[in-house]
């Protein structure tokens, strides 16, 4: 796993805010990594001692250090990707806190229970006569003036007539502008995290510790994504001809793992399984019956062949580690998976191997990218090296 796949989970699963007792072992810029969140992504990476996976922490606020000095964050795209995460996780945590306060039980529609009574304390205003003045021209006609009037306002935030229809349709409610009451409701309904996120706003949820650690992490997630692919655009594609050096100086690393061919029929009930488990054992064509009942409709054509599957073959469960522990030719089961059961047989198994240049060319390019970014990395700690502070006490604390 290159650095930057091992950056992009830490940004993902960030800690939590340090507490104020937790020492801090290095500071970038103004970012403190403390002793706390290092032992965090520590446990989530096993394998990796503490100094390695502080030196990804550091690589990850040097990419923001980055990232502010090229002025991402005025970049109108990575703002809205922000602004939307912040909006989603506003309005988790208000759900979490209403539930929690005992005002609605779990599994409670929070939004419409909230709904009419923060339309009332926001001042929601839906004008009428901006809808009725738009009926006929919404297509050929429209204007981008008409794109932009609002058609509904309150405290906090408003709605243009463009969001207003691109909503309905993500949504599928019905946008027509003619019956003005009908576009009333919807727009009301098409509001509704909006109002919940302004009255959250009011009450100074944005400015939760933890939210607000989350919101830099997806920062810091953005950011080292936007550079990481304006670095790739900068050096351009590896040439074929360095692609296969590469590949010839390090064949140790591109070996395919091993895998099994199997024939499954999954079904829904344990009965059935059972019943198709004797008429295999009978003499039954195990490929003529998954036609017919496997729930793998992809696989029926081909009497239930799955093809090569290796351990980390997604959509398979429980089915793997048996099928790899399996002798071939034999049948197993009934393999319960979650409420599902297979029958199969694993036809052969394939031992790991060397991959062939083709094989390997997606992951000769991700490693080439990897180390292209490596060094770029590296520039970044000869560049900020006196924003960078390291308590190598704390950090053998």
């Amino acid at each position: 796993m290159g650095w930057y796949r091992v950056w992009l989970v830490l940004a993902l699963g960030a800690a939590g805010p340090a507490r104020a007792a937790d020492p801090v072992v290095a500071t970038v810029g103004k970012t403190q990594i403390s002793a706390g969140e290092l032992q965090a992504q520590v446990e989530k990476l096993p394998g990796k001692q503490p100094h390695q996976v502080l030196e990804l922490l550091i690589a990850r606020e040097l990419l923001r250090l980055e990232g502010e000095a090229q002025g991402l964050g005025a970049d109108p795209q990575l703002r809205a990707e922000l602004d939307q995460y912040e909006r989603q996780e506003l309005l988790r945590l208000i759900e979490e806190r209403e539930v929690a306060a005992g005002r609605f039980s779990e599994g409670q529609t929070v939004r419409h229970r909230l709904g009419a009574a923060l339309r009332d304390s926001l001042g929601f205003v839906w004008d009428t006569e901006v809808a009725r003045g738009l009926v006929g021209r919404q297509h050929a006609r429209a204007t981008a003036a008409d794109s932009v009037a609002l058609v509904a306002r309150w405290q906090g935030g408003s709605l243009t007539v463009a969001e207003y229809l691109k909503r309905s349709l993500i949504y599928g409610v019905r946008n027509s502008l003619v019956d003005t009451a009908a576009a009333h409701k919807a727009g009301e309904q098409l509001t509704l995290d909006d109002l919940l996120v302004a009255w959250a706003r009011q009450r100074g949820y944005d400015q939760d510790p933890v939210l607000v650690h989350r919101r830099q992490s997806k920062e810091a997630e953005l950011w080292g994504q936007m550079l990481f692919f304006r670095q790739v655009e900068a050096e351009g594609p590896p040439s074929d001809s360095l692609q296969r050096a590469y590949f010839g100086q390090h064949r140790d690393r591109f070996i395919l793992p091993p895998g099994v061919k199997v024939q499954e029929i999954l079904v829904d009930d344990f009965p059935l399984a059972d019943s198709l488990r004797t008429q295999i054992l009978a003499g039954a064509d195990m490929g003529e019956l998954a036609k017919v009942h496997t729930r793998r409709r992809w696989a029926r054509e081909s009497g239930g062949d799955l093809g090569l599957l290796t351990l980390k073959a997604p959509g398979y469960g429980e089915l793997l580690p048996v099928a790899f522990a399996a002798e071939p030719g034999q049948l197993q089961g009934p393999v319960q998976q979650g409420g599902v059961f297979a029958l199969f047989r694993v036809t052969e198994r394939i031992a790991p191997r060397p991959a062939t240049f083709e094989e390997a060319r997606t992951g000769v390019m991700e490693r080439l990218q990897e180390e292209g970014m490596d060094r770029y990395i590296s520039q970044l700690r000869v560049k900020y090296a006196r924003k960078i502070h390291v308590d190598e006490q704390a950090l053998g604390e």
